[in-house]
């Protein structure tokens, strides 16, 4: 998977206006009752490449969520583990991902 670095003071107009957009969708995401259509709307234009049976719990942080794809049957949701195991990728199918989610590295 290829790293992603975001210079924030180097940014165009549009992708200013994206982040801000996207700043504003979570925000109404986290303030949205859970279950509900609008909930439902929301989650998918936050993450626009999502699985079916997938949710994301709230509260939720992401910078260019647009950028992320979620499989399916995947929760992603606050205080909860999910990391590689033995410095080998796994595909994550029906499991639980924290909303702070990095793989961790050996030391």
């Amino acid at each position: 998977m290829e790293e992603i670095r975001i210079d924030v003071t180097k940014q165009t107009p549009e992708e200013l206006a994206l982040a801000n957009e996207q700043a504003q969708l979570i925000f109404r995401f986290n303030h949205t009752m859970p279950g509900t259509a609008e909930y439902d709307e929301l989650m998918h234009r936050i993450f626009r490449s999502m699985g079916n049976g997938s949710i994301v719990s709230t509260p939720l942080t992401a910078v260019r969520p647009h950028m992320v794809t979620i499989g399916k049957n995947v929760v992603v949701m606050p205080d909860d583990v999910c990391r590689r195991h033995n410095n080998r990728r796994r595909r994550y199918d029906s499991c639980q991902c924290p909303a702070d989610f990095q793989q961790s590295r050996p030391l």
